[in-house]
């Protein structure tokens, strides 16, 4: 489940959260000719298609898709903006943040008006543009119904696959501690421990624009 409360602390003992994860260290990196195996290259083959299509049913899916309308026709929100009252346009945000919605923002052009759960590191989002009811526009809303610790323990539980997600801007997330200060192949097999892993990798963006590099560790 996604987390909804800005800035919350993520202090789970087998989960790693780093804001700005120190210089990485380099895995051993295996040259083994039977790593992998053709049953595990498959499986890992197998957890980055799911994975890749995880991402995008968290980003674009129906679920945003709904919460997006619903968040669409709030008239308190909307009265806000009309009037410029961005304060109230922030607290009408602030109250949408249920069920499934982690963050929500409205901009206009690049300006962004509000930003609800700013500190948040999310997956993808969609938007939709705002009217008022004489059909002035009022900006571009943008919501997102998943972050990043959330999207990894989905893949993590469904696809029997540990996550490194790197952002481009420092952040990282990831279900293996272990692996937090590795720098990783973006494919191939890596030694972590003594543990073997394939590793495949995919290109992501964040809710913010960020590129992410979401790297998946299967078992060798």
């Amino acid at each position: 489940m996604a987390l909804a409360l800005a800035g919350a602390a993520i202090c789970l003992s087998a989960w790693i959260v780093l804001s700005s994860a120190p210089a990485p260290l380099r895995a051993l990196t295996s040259a083994a000719a039977r790593c992998p195996t053709p049953a595990a290259a498959s499986r890992a083959q197998t957890a980055l298609h799911s994975a890749r299509a995880r991402y995008l049913t968290e980003s674009r899916g129906k679920v945003i898709h709904a919460d997006l309308r619903q968040i669409a026709h709030d008239g308190i929100l909307l009265r806000a903006l009309s009037t410029g009252n961005l304060r109230a346009a922030l607290a009408a945000a602030n109250r949408q943040l249920v069920r499934h919605v982690v963050r929500i923002r409205v901009l206009r052009g690049s300006q962004v008006l509000l930003d609800a759960n700013s500190t948040s590191f999310d997956v993808g989002g969609s938007g939709m543009e705002l009217y008022a009811p004489n059909g002035r526009s009022l900006g571009r809303l943008q919501i997102t119904v998943q972050d990043v610790i959330g999207f990894i323990k989905l893949v993590h539980k469904l696809y029997a696959a540990d996550v490194v997600v790197r952002g481009a801007r420092g952040q990282m997330r990831t279900s293996l501690p272990a692996a937090a200060r590795l720098s990783l192949p973006r494919s191939g097999c890596t030694q972590i421990g003594s543990h073997r892993y394939v590793v495949r990798s995919l290109n992501e963006t964040s809710f913010s624009g960020e590129p992410l590099t979401i790297r998946l560790l299967t078992a060798a």
